[in-house]
């Protein structure tokens, strides 16, 4: 107790529903408030770390570099990189969101970390970890995640999910420049049969070349149907993805807070539903 009789927090116990992570084959991590636990699996022995005067927010380690990061609950909020097991700093970064990062994931080789933020930015950026920069932002405003990763065989390839959003995306870069692409894949219905979802060939979403012997009432017309259209499509209940995690060959499983388990294909851009509860209405 200081001189203003507030308490310092000295320990904490228990779990604030974030995903646990490993950072070693029997260490597993888990935060509450201002304290960053680490329990060994194998043992059961616990050890704690304090944060600061601010609780943790959202974490990620990268086993290969014995790093972890963290975003702390506050206005501003800054990054900060730890080394395990010694929990010495490592590294700060800093202005890259307003209120709140909801998600972090550190490439496989931990040169890079990638950011995820809420209200008000929903932005995803792109981080050097060694020089403290932002190498480049996207603008998630219209479809927010709330978890990322990267390809653990591929740093250039990401995935992005929300409570009603699924994006895949690729880095790309051109001697010091960096750009993040993101296609939104379509989520199904939640009824939706298992198997392979069919083909959409949808007209709106195509290219909108303007023909000569069109009128350009007709051009003006022709070229607002895909926004309209897009906003029709968000309107449509579909699946709410929760977890996703990458498999080899590039391809992504997603689940789902109903129960159904998509599997995406990153080469052919096909999705199959492998459970799924809620199919014809019965369990499956």
């Amino acid at each position: 107790m200081n001189c203003f009789n507030k308490l310092d927090l000295a320990w904490s116990q228990g779990y604030d529903g974030q995903r646990l992570k490993f950072i070693d084959k029997k260490t597993v991590i888990s935060v509450c408030g201002c304290m960053m636990k680490f329990i060994d699996t194998t043992t059961g022995k616990e050890k704690s770390h304090r944060s600061g005067i601010n609780p943790y927010g959202a974490f990620a380690v990268n086993p290969a570099s014995n790093l972890i990061a963290y975003a702390e609950k506050k206005l501003n909020p800054s990054i900060r990189i730890i080394t395990f097991p010694e929990c010495e700093p490592s590294g700060v970064l800093k202005d890259g969101c307003m209120m709140e990062y909801v998600d972090l994931a550190f490439a496989p080789d931990g040169t890079y970390i990638l950011t995820c933020s809420s209200l008000p930015d929903f932005k995803l950026s792109l981080w050097d970890y060694s020089s403290a920069t932002i190498l480049t932002t996207v603008n998630i405003k219209c479809h927010p995640g709330n978890s990322i990763s990267f390809n653990p065989l591929n740093w250039k390839q990401i995935c992005v999910t929300g409570d009603q959003s699924f994006h895949v995306g690729s880095i790309e870069t051109s001697n010091e420049k960096y750009g993040i692409k993101l296609s939104t894949i379509d989520l199904p219905d939640p009824a939706a049969p298992l198997g392979l979802l069919a083909e959409q060939k949808d007209i709106y979403m195509k290219k909108f070349v303007p023909s000569p012997i069109l009128t350009a009432e007709s051009v003006k017309i022709a070229s607002t149907l895909s926004p309209l259209h897009n906003k029709y499509k968000d309107k449509l209940k579909k699946v709410a993805p929760v977890s996703h995690c990458w498999a080899v060959g590039n391809c992504l499983y997603v689940g789902c807070t109903d129960g159904q388990l998509l599997h995406f294909d990153t080469t052919s851009a096909t999705m199959t539903v492998l459970t799924n509860p809620l199919a014809n209405g019965k369990l499956i």
